[in-house]
């Protein structure tokens, strides 16, 4: 093929400045576009990218609890949130979906538990105590980190509900909101302390059905972390509860 004719041909209508031009164009705005919604073109303080349009809004994160609400999730709610949706379900997912949908339903469930660490017929009778000590190494992490945002909450809500009562202008549906959000945060947090026997109980519940199936001189050491994440759980919030509205949680829709 000659050069000639390897040359890019001009689209019919316009000369080939006019095409430059719009390359340049495009070229210019598109990374422009990219740089706002990102936020990398700035820095935050001691050298932090700032955040930009979409960071760190994802699953359960991207939106307020209350869709008819003008307020949104301050950073310790929204932890809370990413903190006890662990411990509100079973400790395992399961491997369908569809019975993870069911379960979401019931929260923790001590069969349901089971059949996840001795369904597998991949794992060995050694390998099924060791799940049940994971999780519960798990569970030992994240209580403390989860009680300690939820301190923080229960602190900040304190300071809105003084806020309510010292507030001039505020209409009735903003008062409401601003109460309703308050005692959603309060359920949520009684909803994750309620949850944690229930975790033993599931704990216990595969220790005894496996010892009795299999048993193995791990299911002392399994044991006996139970019994330290039932002492760690009957320590409750290291926090005095109060200062919430008390109201039931109504959504609209």
């Amino acid at each position: 093929m000659w050069p000639e004719a390897a040359q890019e041909q001009e689209p019919l209508g316009l000369n080939r400045s006019a095409v430059t031009n719009i390359k340049d164009w495009q070229k210019a705005v598109i990374p422009l576009i990219f740089l706002a919604l990102t936020g990398c073109y700035e820095t935050g303080d001691f050298g932090r990218r700032k955040p930009g349009l979409f960071e760190g809004k994802k699953g359960s994160d991207l939106f307020p609890a209350r869709f008819d609400s003008n307020y949104t999730w301050t950073e310790d709610e929204t932890e809370l949130r990413n903190r006890a949706v662990v411990l509100l379900f079973n400790p395992r997912h399961p491997t369908l979906p569809s019975i993870d949908m069911i379960e979401r339903n019931n929260g923790v469930d001590s069969q349901s538990y089971y059949s996840r660490i001795a369904g597998g017929r991949d794992q060995s009778v050694l390998q099924r105590y060791q799940r049940i000590l994971l999780d519960i190494a798990d569970d030992l992490e994240l209580i403390p980190i989860e009680r300690e945002v939820a301190c923080r909450v229960v602190a900040t809500d304190k300071f809105r509900v003084a806020a309510i009562k010292a507030a001039r202008g505020l209409t009735e549906e903003e008062v409401m909101l601003a109460k309703e959000w308050v005692a959603e945060n309060d359920q949520l947090i009684d909803s994750v302390e309620a949850s944690l026997p229930k975790r033993i109980d599931a704990y216990h519940y595969a220790l005894t059905r496996l010892v009795a199936g299999s048993p193995d001189r791990k299911a002392a050491e399994v044991g006996q972390v139970i019994r330290t994440l039932r002492a760690e759980v009957a320590k409750g919030l290291p926090c005095p509860r109060g200062g919430g509205s008390g109201k039931s949680i109504t959504r609209k829709g």
